[in-house]
């Protein structure tokens, strides 16, 4: 499945719809150079989101949609410093809340959960003063919050 992954640079993984069935590999930790990874409706994407993401240091964008990606968000995102934008939606296998690793990044500008049954409080102390966070959409989870 990594073979058939591309960028417009070698710190970018995009992919498309017309990729075989596959999941995300553990080795992607191995690639700390990345800066972005997009995955746009791939509905033959199953398994879980592995925890070597966490590993991935430069990364500073994260936009999965769709797929049958099951499991928990690992708490391992929270050790991405770079963090800028993470966008996860239409996957309706995932569990669980949002790491409390990764709602506390100062860096993140841009955060989207939609339609994941994700579950759980967001409480606004978890946004720290320096935040840096301009846009937050959550939507159709069952997250509450103050």
């Amino acid at each position: 499945f990594l073979g058939n992954w591309y960028g417009e640079s070698d710190t970018e993984i995009v992919t498309s719809s017309a990729l075989k069935p596959g999941t995300i590999p553990c080795v992607i930790g191995y690639l700390s150079h990345v800066g972005k990874f997009e995955i746009q409706l791939i509905d033959e994407l199953f398994g879980t989101i592995p925890p070597e993401f966490g590993f991935m240091s430069s990364l500073t964008e994260i936009a999965i949609n769709g797929g049958k990606l099951s499991g928990t968000l690992p708490t391992t995102l929270g050790n991405l410093t770079q963090l800028m934008i993470i966008e996860l939606e239409n996957m309706n296998l995932l569990s669980g809340s949002i790491p409390i690793q990764l709602l506390s990044n100062r860096y993140i500008r841009q955060m989207v959960f939609s339609n994941i049954p994700l579950n759980g409080t967001i409480l606004e102390e978890l946004f720290v003063i320096e935040s840096q966070l301009e846009y937050l959409i959550i939507s159709n989870t069952s997250i509450s919050g103050t």
